[in-house]
C-alpha cells in the first residue's frame, strides 16, 4: 500500500491558500472602517459669499480643510 507524501511539494501552495484566505478575512472584517471617513458637505450663497459647512460621518468637523472654487 502507497502512502501519500504530503511533505514539500505541498508547503508553498498550503501557504499561499492561507495567505489568500486571511487577506480576505482582513479586507472583510476591514471595509466597514473605511466608510467611517466619509465626508459630508453642505455649501450655500449668500450674496458674493460660498459658506461650506462640511463634517465626517462620525461627527468630527474638517478643520482647515481646503476648498476651491472655479468660475463657470
Amino acid at each position: 500500500m502507497r502512502r501519500l507524501n504530503l511533505g514539500k511539494g505541498y508547503a508553498g501552495v498550503s501557504k499561499v491558500i492561507l495567505f489568500s484566505l486571511l487577506t480576505v478575512l482582513y479586507l472583510t472584517v476591514a471595509a466597514p472602517w473605511a466608510l467611517a471617513h466619509r465626508v459630508f458637505l453642505t455649501a450655500y450663497v449668500e450674496g458674493d459669499k460660498v459658506f461650506v459647512e462640511s463634517g465626517f460621518s462620525d461627527g468630527t468637523l474638517c478643520n482647515n480643510a481646503g476648498i476651491e472654487v472655479f468660475d463657470p
